[in-house]
C-alpha cells in the first residue's frame, strides 16, 4: 500500500504542474489577443516548445519563459548594451551591429542584389514622373520623437523630411507599386527569408533621423544605396559605435535593434535607397514558421478595424464612437463579446492618438500589466476636459435673492443654467483624481520596465515587485457613483427649484453658461436634459417658499410665547436680564440700597439660549453650590467678582490671562428671585451696597479660596523630551 502511494504522490505533482503550465500558456496567447484559432495554434507550438527535447526549439522555449515572466530583454550576457531599448528581443541570436559582407555563404544573395543596381536605379528615378505612390514614413507612437500632426503614427526626424515608397508592408496591399517597379521585385522575389517589408527610402536634404531602435532583434535591415550625393561622410548612418558611409551600388546589412540614427548633410541632393528586411540567419525554419504565424494572426486582429464585419462598415463605427463618450463606449462594449473587441480595438486606437497615454503602449500593442482598462485611462483624458469647462461653474449668493412677495431669482434664460454645488464639487473631485492617475501611470510603466531587466526571482527582483504591487493597488480608479447628479439638493419634493434661501453647505447652487453646458451635458448622467434653465424652469417653488414662511411665523411665534412666557411674571426686569451682555445690573452703581446675587454665567448662557428659542432643552436648577467652601462653608468670593468690585477690572466678566476660573453674573434680588421660583438653586450667596460700600450679610470665609488653575503653555519641540538626570 505504501509503495503505491509513494507512485502516485509524484504523479498528481507532476500533474499539478502540467496543469498550472497549460494555464499560464493560455493566459499568454489571450494577452497577445490573437482569435480563438489562432489561441489554440500558438498554444500548440509553445507547448511543443516548453516539451521540446531535441533542442531545435531551445530559443523558442527560452523566449516563452520571458514571455511567462513578462521579461521583455534577455540577460545582459546574451545581448548588447547598444540593444538596451529595443521592445521585443530574442535570445540566443548573434548580436553584429552591421554583418560583413564577405561572409557570402550567409548571404549568397547580396551578388545578385549589386548587380541588379543600375536598373533598380532607373525605376526608381523613373517614379519622378509620377511621385504618387511616395508617402511620409511614420514610425509607431513609441519609436518617434514627436507625434504627427494629422495624428498617425509618430516622426522620427527632428530636421528635414523623410519619404518612402512601399513595395511590401507585412498585410498591406501595394502590388500597385510593385508593377511600377517589376525589375526590383522580381530581384525581391529571389532573396529569401523576407521578412514582408521593403521600399525606397528618400531623404531629403539637411535632414537627421534621430537615434532610435527597431522593434525587434529577429530580423536585420539590408540598405543598397541608389543615389548618393556626393561628399566626404554627407550621408552616413551610425550603427551602436560603428560609422557607415554610404556608397552607391553596394549595399550593406546591420541589425535595427541596436540603436542608430541617419543624416543626410547635403544641402541640395536627397539621398535614395532601396531599403528591406530579412529574417535574421540563425533563426531555423521552424522557429521563423511560428514567428510568421503569431505576426500574421496578430495583423488580422489589428485589421479588423478596417474591415467589415456582421453589424455594418468598421469605419462607420469608428466614426460613430468619436460621437461617443467613454461611458457609452463602455455600454455599448458591454453589449456583446463581438462588439466588445471591437469597441476595444477602437478605444486602444483612440488611447494612440492621446499624446498623455503614450506611456501605455510598447511597440505596437497596449502593455496590460496595469491591469486597468483602456476605457478607464480615456476617461481620465475627459475628465481633464470637464474640468476646463468647470472652471466657468460660479456660486449665486444669498445676495442675489430678490426678497419680494412675488418676484423670484431666476436664471438668465438662454444665458444661464443652474447646476447643484455638489455636483460640481464632486467632478472636480473625480477630475483631481484623474490628473494622479495620469501621473502615477507613466511612473509605474517605468517601474515595469525596470522591473523586467532585473533577474527574475532574484532579492532586488523580489523586493521590486513588492513595491510596484502597492504602487498599484495605491492607484485609485475613477468611480462614476461618486459624482453627484447635476440637480442634486437644488431640487425640491415638489420637483421644482429649491429656494436658495431653503438650502446649505453642498445644497447651495451654481450657475453655468449656457453655451458650456450644451459642451458638458453629454458627459453627465440620465436627466441632464432637464436641468433648471435649460428645459426647466428656473424659478423658486412657490410652494415651498410659502410653507417657508408659514415655517419661520411659527417659529417666530412659539419664540415670542416662550420669551413672554419666562419674562412676564418678572417685568421688564428679566427681559432685561436676557439682552444684559455688561454681567451687572445698572443698578449696582446707583446710591440707592440694594441687595444682589451672584449667578453663574454658564447657567445664565444656557437661559438665554432657551428663552430666545435657540435650544429647546430647559437649562436645569443653578448649580452654585461652589460658592461656599467645604469646609466652613462660609461664602467663597469669586476672583473676577473680586476684582471687579474692588476697582481692579472694568468688567465682571474679565479673565486674568494664564489662570482659568468659574465666571459669575451679578442680578438684582427681584431678577434672582424670580429664577430662583422657576428653577431653585443650590444656595443664595448674595451682598448688599450701601452708599457705594459692598456689605456681606455672611462675611466671606478668609481661609478658603475659589480653585483656580494656572494655564501653562506646552512647547512642542520639548513636550516628549526627557527630563536631564541630574
Amino acid at each position: 500500500m505504501s509503495d503505491s502511494n509513494e507512485q502516485t504522490m509524484p504523479d498528481e505533482q507532476e500533474t499539478l504542474e502540467k496543469a498550472a503550465l497549460e494555464k499560464r500558456l493560455r493566459q499568454l496567447t489571450e494577452a497577445w489577443g490573437l482569435t480563438p484559432l489562432g489561441r489554440n495554434v500558438a498554444f500548440l507550438w509553445l507547448t511543443k516548445a516548453a516539451t521540446d527535447t531535441t533542442g531545435d526549439l531551445l530559443r523558442l522555449r527560452k523566449w516563452t519563459v520571458m514571455q511567462l515572466n513578462k521579461q521583455q530583454t534577455p540577460r545582459t550576457c546574451e545581448i548588447s548594451t547598444w540593444q538596451i531599448g529595443c521592445p521585443s528581443l530574442f535570445p540566443g541570436l548573434q548580436t553584429e551591429a552591421v554583418w560583413h559582407l564577405e561572409l557570402q555563404n550567409t548571404f549568397p544573395w547580396i551578388r545578385l542584389l549589386e548587380e541588379a543596381y543600375p536598373a533598380i536605379k532607373n525605376e526608381l528615378l523613373s517614379l519622378r514622373a509620377d511621385p504618387t505612390g511616395f508617402q511620409p514614413y511614420r514610425a509607431p507612437s513609441w519609436a518617434g520623437i514627436k507625434q504627427a500632426s494629422d495624428g498617425i503614427g509618430s516622426i522620427s526626424h527632428d530636421a528635414g523630411d523623410w519619404n518612402v515608397f512601399y513595395l511590401y508592408l507585412h498585410d498591406v496591399d501595394y502590388s500597385f507599386n510593385r508593377t511600377r517597379c517589376p525589375v526590383t521585385t522580381s530581384v525581391l522575389e529571389k532573396i529569401p527569408n523576407q521578412y514582408e517589408h521593403a521600399f525606397f527610402s528618400a531623404l531629403a536634404p539637411r535632414t537627421h533621423i534621430t537615434k532610435h531602435h527597431g522593434p525587434t532583434n529577429k530580423k536585420l535591415r539590408v540598405h543598397l544605396p541608389l543615389v548618393v550625393p556626393s561628399g566626404d561622410n554627407l550621408c552616413r548612418i551610425r550603427v551602436g559605435d560603428q560609422i557607415i558611409s554610404a556608397k552607391e551600388g553596394q549595399c550593406y546589412i546591420f541589425d535595427d535593434s541596436f540603436e542608430h540614427e541617419a543624416w543626410n548633410d547635403h544641402t541640395t541632393q536627397s539621398r535614395l535607397v532601396l531599403i528591406f528586411d530579412i529574417w535574421h540567419p540563425n533563426l531555423s525554419a521552424k522557429e521563423i514558421k511560428f514567428f510568421k504565424f503569431l505576426r500574421k494572426a496578430q495583423l488580422k486582429l489589428e485589421r479588423k478595424i478596417g474591415q467589415d464585419d456582421d453589424d455594418g462598415d468598421m469605419e462607420l463605427w469608428l466614426g460613430v464612437c468619436r460621437f461617443l463618450t467613454i461611458k457609452e463606449m463602455t455600454r455599448l462594449s458591454e453589449c456583446n463579446r463581438d462588439i466588445r473587441a471591437l469597441v476595444v480595438s477602437i478605444a486602444e486606437l483612440f488611447a494612440k492618438e492621446t499624446l498623455q497615454l503614450n506611456f501605455l503602449f510598447v511597440g505596437t500593442t497596449i502593455t496590460r500589466q496595469l491591469n486597468i482598462s483602456v476605457f478607464q485611462w480615456l476617461r481620465c483624458i475627459e475628465l481633464q476636459y470637464i474640468k476646463t469647462l468647470l472652471l466657468c461653474a460660479l456660486p449665486v449668493s444669498d445676495n442675489e435673492v430678490i426678497e419680494d412677495t412675488n418676484v423670484y431669482w431666476n436664471s438668465a434664460p438662454h444665458v444661464t443654467v443652474l447646476v447643484s454645488k455638489n455636483f460640481v464639487l464632486t467632478c472636480k473631485k473625480q477630475c483631481d483624481r484623474a490628473e494622479k492617475l495620469l501621473r502615477q501611470g507613466p511612473k509605474a510603466v517605468v517601474k515595469l520596465k525596470e522591473l523586467e531587466k532585473l533577474l527574475w526571482n532574484s532579492k532586488k527582483h523580489i523586493k521590486a515587485k513588492k513595491q510596484l504591487g502597492s504602487d498599484l493597488a495605491a492607484m485609485q480608479l475613477i468611480q462614476e457613483r461618486d459624482i453627484a447628479h447635476v440637480t442634486e439638493n437644488i431640487t425640491c419634493q415638489h420637483a421644482a427649484l429649491l429656494p436658495l434661501s431653503l438650502s446649505k453647505g453642498q445644497g447651495k447652487r451654481m450657475t453655468l453658461p449656457l453655451s458650456v453646458w450644451k459642451k458638458l451635458g453629454r458627459y453627465v448622467e440620465g436627466g441632464a436634459d432637464l436641468i433648471f434653465g435649460a428645459g426647466r424652469e428656473a424659478s423658486e417653488c412657490n410652494e415651498c417658499l410659502t410653507a417657508s414662511r408659514l415655517e419661520k411665523l411659527e417659529i417666530e411665534s412659539k419664540k415670542t410665547q416662550r420669551l413672554l412666557q419666562h419674562t412676564e411674571s418678572g417685568g421688564d426686569s428679566l427681559l432685561e436680564l436676557v439682552n444684559r451682555k455688561s454681567g451687572y445690573p445698572p443698578q449696582l452703581l446707583s446710591p440707592e440700597r440694594g441687595r444682589f446675587y451672584l449667578v453663574p454665567q454658564n447657567w445664565l448662557k444656557k437661559w438665554r439660549r432657551y428663552v430666545k428659542s435657540i435650544e429647546d432643552v430647559a437649562p436645569g436648577p443653578i448649580l452654585n453650590g461652589s460658592l461656599l467652601c467645604n469646609r466652613h462653608r462660609k461664602p467663597v468670593v469669586p476672583t473676577s467678582v473680586a476684582l471687579f468690585l474692588m476697582g481692579g477690572s472694568s468688567s465682571v466678566l474679565t479673565t486674568i490671562p494664564g489662570m482659568s476660573y468659574a465666571l459669575y453674573e451679578i442680578v438684582t434680588d427681584v431678577e434672582w428671585e424670580q429664577l430662583q421660583s422657576n428653577y431653585c438653586a443650590e444656595v443664595a450667596v448674595g451682598f448688599d451696597v450701601v452708599c457705594g460700600t459692598i456689605i456681606w450679610p455672611t462675611l466671606p470665609c478668609q481661609t478658603c479660596e475659589e480653585p483656580v488653575q494656572i494655564k501653562t503653555r506646552k512647547n512642542n519641540q520639548n513636550h516628549n523630551r526627557r527630563p536631564a538626570l541630574r
